[in-house]
């Protein structure tokens, strides 16, 4: 698995772990860490600094965390 892959499997998992997480701060945190590997993807694909749009996963993390989880 090369480095690019390996970031982008943790980046995924991350927005994972952000939808499933039950406090904001928390949900804070994986994405902030999502974000922080998907930077190490850019850079060893040489777009760091580039403004490609979010994954499709991605986006869709960031609408489901900014709509807020559903109550039980």
């Amino acid at each position: 698995m090369s480095n690019a892959a390996y970031y982008a499997q943790r980046a995924d998992q991350e927005r994972a772990a952000a939808i499933r997480a039950t406090h904001p701060n928390v949900r804070h945190v994986h994405l902030k860490l999502a974000a922080a590997y998907d930077s190490r993807v850019s850079a060893c694909n040489g777009t760091a600094g580039a403004t490609d749009l979010p994954s499709t996963a991605g986006s869709f993390a960031i609408e489901v965390i900014a709509r807020g989880a559903p109550s039980d």
